[in-house]
């Protein structure tokens, strides 16, 4: 409690908001060792803490709303962090390979993990993944063969 009140986490908790906006209607973010964020419902702003946009390699989504995620203002946010490596998006709303393709934008991603979302259960999702991100070597824990990319192509 100490490390997430010292970090100013603990006011990124938020009141009730707009149902539309989030798939709970309140938020959470927790930072684990200064390189892991992890991000509950709606609690975005957290974005925009330039500490940890210098040391976080790994953001973990849920329950946040996926079209939020991908707006054009928290698109900008994520690029800021220099050192983002992995993204895990679970129970996001997500459905269509187009709202994915919004990530494209962030260069430096090797691992991407989606579960428990619409699109979770599609054939081409790991195809699509590996044709549309190239430096991306890891998708949902498994590690992107030569095989998925001569099938990508």
């Amino acid at each position: 409690m100490d490390r997430i009140i010292q970090l100013g986490l603990n006011g990124y908790k938020r009141r009730k908001e707009s149902r539309n906006d989030c798939l709970v209607q309140s938020g959470h973010a927790e930072i684990e060792g200064d390189q892991l964020l992890f991000i509950y419902g709606n609690a975005l702003e957290v974005l925009n803490n330039v500490e940890f946009q210098k040391t976080v390699v790994q953001i973990s989504f849920q329950y946040v709303r996926f079209d939020n995620i991908i707006s054009p203002s928290n698109i900008s946010k994520l690029k800021r962090f220099v050192n983002l490596k992995r993204l895990l998006f679970q129970d996001n709303n997500i459905y269509s390979f187009i709202q994915i393709s919004k990530l494209e934008a962030l260069q430096t991603l090797t691992s991407l993990s989606i579960e428990n979302n619409e699109v979770s259960d599609t054939v081409l999702l790991r195809t699509f993944i590996v044709y549309r991100f190239p430096n991306v070597t890891e998708i949902n824990g498994e590690s992107v063969s030569d095989s998925d990319k001569h099938k990508a192509r």
